[in-house]
């Protein structure tokens, strides 16, 4: 894409291509079809982008998708469908164009506006604000103050109580790292008080190790490595499988089942774009669907779909592929049922045997 440089936005971030929740409505049969236990959304709260990691307001569904009550119908139906609806929490910034951000900036002290406590203000900043990423649309919170938590997490009328009302089951948390241990842990105590059964998931670039006794369980990119590294015979299958039995020993066996295992998401290229081979690209499915956690399936993996870096690999879903003679997608589906009627590929222990070349 181009820079927009009048909204200070790349063009790829402002191009709508469609997909909203009436349309994801008359798709949940399918989801239901492929075997779908939990339904994680990307960010649906009000943004300036197209991506939505820039909310200009956290309690407000962005027209784009629908009104509210096309959310609440989807929370219903999936529910009826024995599906969990996860959304996407990014609770370390916020879109410049926030109100809250805009109050802040315009206010002289912190006793004209208790806001400017939840943002890192000041001349040392070349944008008056701290931001993330080198992003100037995305203002860094601090999330330090007692407000600001109060507002987010910690409030019966929290943005995280708000939305777990409105019937989604569960937070997917954006760089959770950033946001560290003990906020992490604040949050999904959170979650838990204003839902029981609530799930608060996290994004976790590092090794997961302590990141998973802070929530419930991690996006588990590191195993999603250790799987490329096997597939492509970069890594050796009795070094994985001990890695793998390093992993439960420095958290535990029940953190790592409920810890998610990615293999691409909207931040990385997609598995067919990774692994061009069809033989490989089973392969690395076959042990994200066997190894303790999780599996992910990014929209459009179960069909092949390709892409490299954003935004190819967030493109539109390629429904003319979803065909019963569609490979990849029959792979899929076979793995869902396998993991399914093998209780012991969801829940037990993990034993990783002597071996010499495998994985075993």
């Amino acid at each position: 894409g181009e820079l927009v440089a009048e909204v200070g936005y790349w063009s790829h971030e402002l191009q709508f291509w469609g997909g909203d929740l009436p349309s994801l409505l008359g798709k949940l049969d399918y989801l239901k079809d492929l075997g779908t236990d939990v339904l994680y959304l990307q960010p649906v709260c009000k943004a300036y982008s197209n991506h939505k990691y820039d909310a200009t307001d956290y309690k407000e569904l962005d027209p784009q998708y629908g009104t509210m009550d096309d959310f609440q119908a989807l929370a219903e139906k999936a529910h009826g469908k024995d599906m969990k609806l996860v959304l996407d929490g990014v609770f370390n910034h916020m879109g410049k164009r926030n109100a809250c951000v805009q109050e802040a900036l315009a206010a002289d002290s912190k006793e004209a506006s208790a806001k400017k406590d939840w943002f890192y203000l000041g001349e040392k900043y070349p944008l008056g604000y701290k931001t993330w990423g080198c992003a100037d649309n995305l203002v860094e919170l601090h999330l330090e103050s007692k407000s600001i938590q109060e507002y987010i997490w910690r409030g019966k009328e929290s943005v995280v109580a708000t939305w777990l009302k409105r019937g989604a089951d569960g937070w997917r948390l954006d760089v959770a790292q950033e946001i560290g241990f003990d906020m992490l842990t604040s949050i999904t105590t959170a979650a838990h008080r204003h839902k029981r059964g609530s799930l608060v998931v996290g994004e976790v670039w590092a090794y997961p190790a302590r990141w998973t006794a802070a929530m419930d369980g991690v996006l588990n990119l590191h195993l999603g490595v250790l799987i490329y590294g096997v597939t492509e015979g970069k890594y050796p299958g009795p070094s994985a499988a001990q890695s793998v039995a390093g992993l439960i020993d420095d958290s535990s066996t029940e953190e790592v089942l409920r810890s998610w295992i990615v293999l691409s998401n909207h931040d990385m290229p997609r598995l067919a774009h990774r692994l061009p081979d069809m033989q490989l690209r089973k392969f690395a499915q076959v042990l994200q669907f066997t190894l303790p956690g999780c599996p992910l399936i990014y929209y459009g993996d179960e069909i092949g779909m390709a892409g490299g870096d954003d935004p190819d690999n967030r493109a539109p879903f390629q429904w003319e592929r979803a065909t019963e003679d569609n490979e990849m997608l029959a792979h899929t589906k076979k793995l869902v049922e396998l993991r399914r009627r093998l209780r012991g590929l969801r829940i037990g222990d993990y034993r990783a045997l002597a071996a010499q070349r495998l994985l075993a």
